[in-house]
């Protein structure tokens, strides 16, 4: 939804900044497998997926890609 909208309106993306993260709420050793599970989805695999629907406009922009890890 979020990169429709942005074309929508604006008809392009110029630059993606992939700034999403969650931390653990507890030692990594006291994690669950579901709280790693989350938070690599989150913080791992909503990156590439983003990066991958916007990838088109970007390269027709010759836009950029920023990731804060």
């Amino acid at each position: 939804r979020l990169i429709d909208e942005t074309l929508a309106r604006w008809g392009r993306i110029d630059v993606l900044v992939n700034n999403a993260g969650v931390p653990l709420d507890t030692f990594f050793a006291d994690a669950s497998l579901e709280d790693l599970q989350r938070q690599w989805a989150t913080n791992t695999t909503s990156v590439i997926e983003l990066t991958k629907r916007a990838l088109p406009s970007l390269i027709a922009s010759r836009g950029v890609v920023i990731t804060v890890s």
